[in-house]
């Protein structure tokens, strides 16, 4: 093969879907690299004594002020839920997948 053919080969590769998908992935990959580098990370470092903020996970006496309380506080039969019907869809797609009769270990 001619270094003609090659570079007519690499060409082609570069404008046809494969070298698309490439280029839309690096575009993306920059574009959230940038976007999470220019937030400006207001960290109070006053108020947490010129160092890190230490967020609680859990606070029992005040469940609003903790993450879990911010994520999940009026939601969490609403995830248990979610989380249930995620794990009976992902068990009827392996019995789909099973009954399908394809090869497998």
């Amino acid at each position: 093969m001619s270094l003609s053919e090659r570079l007519a080969r690499y060409a082609r590769l570069a404008v046809g879907p494969r070298g698309l998908m490439v280029v839309a992935v690096g575009v993306l990959f920059v574009l959230m690299g940038w976007s999470f580098l220019a937030v400006s990370w207001n960290v109070p470092a006053t108020q947490c004594g010129g160092g890190l903020c230490e967020i609680p996970t859990t606070n029992p006496s005040d469940p609003n002020n903790s993450l879990t309380g911010a994520l999940f506080g009026p939601y969490a039969v609403l995830v248990l839920v979610i989380a249930l019907v995620l794990a009976s869809c992902m068990i009827g797609g392996v019995y789909l997948a099973k009954t399908e009769g394809g090869h497998g270990p």
